[in-house]
């Protein structure tokens, strides 16, 4: 691979890697805010997925990992006797 490849690619790593996770703009009810999520958040998603890919994993290992693991957090939050707030927040919104 060509050096300067790599030198973007690290580049970009260490850009990605200090990206800001904004916090919402809208109210919790807004139409949009479940897209809103997603653009706050998928920089930081793309770079955990560029960090495993670069150890070695194919990226469809990494997709379906990620998957899992959200859906167990899922669970455990929900499981938690304490956390009414977060059993709503995983309830389908209309």
């Amino acid at each position: 691979m060509p050096s300067d490849v790599l030198t973007r690619f690290f580049e970009r790593l260490k850009f990605i890697r200090w990206a800001k996770i904004y916090p919402p703009d809208v109210p919790s009810n807004d139409p949009d805010r479940f897209l809103r999520c997603q653009d706050a958040l998928h920089l930081e998603f793309a770079a955990l997925v560029d960090r495993a890919v670069a150890a070695g994993w194919r990226a469809d290992e990494v997709l379906t990992t990620i998957i899992e693991l959200a859906d167990n957090h899922a669970l455990m939050l929900a499981a938690r006797p304490s956390s009414k707030k977060s059993r709503l927040a995983l309830q389908p919104q209309p």
